[in-house]
C-alpha cells in the first residue's frame, strides 16, 4: 500500500512541475489569471523598489500579487506605467508552486 501511496504522490509532484514549466514557457496559459495590485494614489512607482510574487495555485489559477513603491518605501501610484509594460514586469518574475 505505501509503495502505490508514493508513486501516486511522485505523479502528482512531476505533473505540478510540468505544469508550471509549460505556464512558465508560454505554451499553456493558466486556467484563470487573478492579479493582485496593491497602490497609492500619490506618488510614482519605482519599479526597483516595487514588488510582485507570482503563485500557481493548486486550481491552476495564477495569482499575481504587485505592490508598488516609490523609492523610499512608501506605496506608490501606477501612473505613468502603460499597460505593457506593467505586463513585461510582472511577467520578469518566476512562477512558484
Amino acid at each position: 500500500m505505501k509503495a502505490v501511496l508514493r508513486k501516486r504522490i511522485a505523479a502528482l509532484e512531476e505533473n505540478s512541475v510540468s505544469t508550471l514549466e509549460e505556464i512558465q514557457s508560454g505554451r499553456r496559459p493558466p486556467k484563470k489569471q487573478l492579479p493582485v495590485i496593491v497602490s497609492a494614489y500619490v506618488g510614482t512607482a519605482d519599479l526597483h523598489f516595487s514588488t510582485c510574487r507570482r503563485t500557481l495555485c493548486p486550481d491552476g489559477t495564477l495569482l499575481e500579487y504587485v505592490q508598488f513603491q516609490d523609492e523610499h518605501g512608501n506605496m506608490a501610484s501606477r501612473k505613468g506605467l502603460s499597460d505593457e509594460e506593467l505586463h513585461r514586469w510582472i511577467a520578469s518574475f518566476p512562477i512558484e508552486l
